[in-house]
């Protein structure tokens, strides 16, 4: 087994058993796998990463972890600060795509008008609007929380784009992976969540959420050797 692997290890372990216990309705067991997701990964960057640590991915990171452990609670009331401690860390990534655009722009002139970014930002826009005119928000306080939720991920989902549009390498695209699979995660999380429960969308929400933090690990990890 590589080293590579090796580090992964505990990760695909509870991941395994966490997206098993989605599948078959195991609520004990995803109550107490989900919980170790995140501390995995955390061990897999220590053990991965040979430069210095990164203060910005603990801390976000951090946040995903309660957003994780609230979403296991089936208390109503903690969806709302569920969302929060989700939101906050997507204000991070937010400010790294920017950085990132503004260092590319330097070297080389960004077209942020071009047909593809045009495209992708009608695409996100009307998703967003679809969702929160089609789920059963029940104070004026939950449709603000989703109305900035939603704006994060619209911002997101077209500074990813495009960044993966005009930079080569691995950093770009695991940054961008990342961004791609906490859209998809949270589009069905509410999906799910407000709109109609099927178990398809429980497990691409679970599927895509537990690949998101690989990929974002990854982008620090590789970004930090550059």
């Amino acid at each position: 087994m590589s080293k590579q692997l090796q580090n992964l290890s505990f990760y695909v372990l509870f991941s395994v058993i966490f997206l098993v216990s989605v599948i078959f309705n195991f609520e004990a067991l995803a109550f107490y796998s989900k919980p170790f997701i995140i501390p995995a990964i955390v061990l897999y960057y220590f053990l991965t990463n040979q430069v210095k640590t990164n203060y910005l991915f603990l801390f976000s990171i951090l946040f995903f972890y309660v957003g994780d452990v609230i979403s296991l609670n089936e208390n109503p009331s903690l969806h709302e600060i569920g969302l929060v401690s989700f939101s906050i860390p997507y204000f991070f990534v937010l400010y790294i795509l920017v950085k990132r655009l503004k260092e590319i722009n330097v070297y080389k002139r960004i077209d942020f008008f071009n047909f593809s970014h045009l495209l992708m930002t009608i695409i996100m826009v009307v998703l967003m609007l679809m969702v929160l005119n089609n789920v059963e928000l029940d104070t004026k306080f939950e449709y603000y929380i989703y109305l900035v939720f939603g704006l994060q991920l619209v911002f997101m989902g077209i500074l990813s784009s495009v960044l993966y549009l005009n930079e080569n390498g691995q950093s770009g695209l695991f940054l961008s992976l990342a961004v791609a699979s906490f859209i998809i995660s949270d589009m069905f999380y509410i999906l799910n969540k407000n709109l109609v429960e099927l178990s398809v969308f429980k497990f691409i929400n679970a599927l895509s959420q537990t690949v998101s933090y690989f990929f974002y690990s990854r982008y620090f990890i590789v970004n930090m050797k550059k």
